[in-house]
């Protein structure tokens, strides 16, 4: 279930973990703060098509700085480009099958000996921020707080867009030259009203965007900030959508400002 390696160097260790999910399991690689006490744990959720390596940076970040952070390959979730040692199945993934996952994964969480289990934080970029924020709004007893980069609330509206009703969704298509999906995609996602579940949680929230994000547009962000009762709201300007270099380094002062 479990294999160690040391990144003494850094003042970290990291441990690949195994989180059950049903008949499955879910791939990923915990950085422990420190294996001598319980701190706090970021659980990361990648976006549409990416896989754990791309908040790998953030993981490493939190981990330096006193926090336990856990990344993970969400099952089926991945471009086939990518390694993913969750599933590889794409047209199985949906939204609510990623929160799922993550539900999963952070019932687990609750019994790693390193992790705080009252200090258990969702962070969630595009569309791994929208799925955070469905578990956060499922299970706020579970989740100590949610932090947002580029959440992609624009997912359902996308999806109702590119047909006129859900009869007429193929049982497997490309979403947006992204990846190729199942029906169940559209379906998990037509109905959903994201923004009438943020307006009823009460947990503390950060938004990170970008003013020149091309694939969800800042203004999604900012109706999200004015719907939550307890939001922070950070716009990157020039930044599209995914934080490098500068963006990067704004985005981590954020974070680490909001978690501590």
């Amino acid at each position: 279930m479990e294999s160690k390696a040391d990144s003494a160097a850094s003042g970290y260790t990291t441990r690949e973990i195994y989180c059950d999910n049903g008949e499955g399991k879910i791939y990923g690689v915990a950085y422990i703060a420190d294996e001598s006490r319980k701190t706090p744990l970021v659980i990361l959720s990648h976006g549409l098509s990416a896989n754990h390596n791309s908040l790998v940076l953030y993981a490493e970040t939190l981990a330096e700085n006193g926090y336990s952070a856990y990344v993970f390959d969400f099952p089926n979730g991945s471009n086939p480009s990518l390694s993913n040692k969750s599933g590889t199945e794409t047209t199985k993934m949906s939204v609510m099958t990623e929160a799922e996952a993550l539900k999963a994964v952070v019932k687990a969480a609750k019994n790693w000996e390193f992790a705080d289990s009252e200090k258990i934080f969702l962070l969630g970029e595009s569309q791994g921020g929208l799925v955070s924020s469905i578990v956060a709004c499922d299970e706020p007893e579970n989740v100590a707080g949610l932090m947002l980069l580029y959440p992609a609330f624009n997912i359902p509206q996308e999806v109702r867009q590119s047909y006129e009703t859900l009869d007429d969704v193929p049982e497997t298509y490309n979403f947006n030259g992204w990846i190729e999906v199942g029906k169940v995609y559209a379906e998990d996602v037509w109905d959903l009203d994201i923004y009438d579940k943020l307006s009823r949680y009460n947990g503390r929230v950060l938004i990170v965007h970008g003013d020149s994000d091309s694939i969800v547009d800042v203004s999604y962000a900012e109706r999200a900030a004015e719907t939550l009762p307890d939001c922070e709201l950070h716009i990157i300007k020039g930044s599209d959508h995914g934080f490098r270099g500068d963006a990067f380094n704004e985005a981590v002062r954020y974070i680490l400002e909001y978690l501590s």
